[in-house]
């Protein structure tokens, strides 16, 4: 299994699934990890929800965290947290559902 990465050393590719490693920013109280990906400024389109660029006639996410979910209302939530560490996540390569 890969290593925790600091943000501080480097950042995911933009728009990439990671596991992330985050902590509350009003009390520090609690962390968790779920699996997530950073939206460089003007790198990860969407239909809606987001910020319109004008000058490409484009609308992407704001800049930022979000974490992946996987109901039917919506795909990605910004994370309110701080994002402290990110991983690749582990390989499913040779895993198959079928038994």
């Amino acid at each position: 299994m890969s290593e925790w990465i600091s943000v501080k050393d480097r950042l995911p590719e933009s728009g990439k699934p990671v596991l992330l490693h985050v902590v509350d920013i009003v009390l520090y109280a609690y962390q968790y990890q779920c699996v997530g990906f950073y939206a460089a400024k003007n790198s990860v389109e969407i239909e809606s929800d987001a910020t319109y660029c004008e000058d490409i006639d484009s609308v992407y996410l704001c800049e930022g965290w979000y974490e992946v979910t996987y109901s039917t209302d919506s795909e990605e939530n910004f994370i309110h947290g701080k994002v402290t560490h990110w991983m690749p996540l582990p390989s499913t390569e040779g895993l198959s559902s079928e038994s």
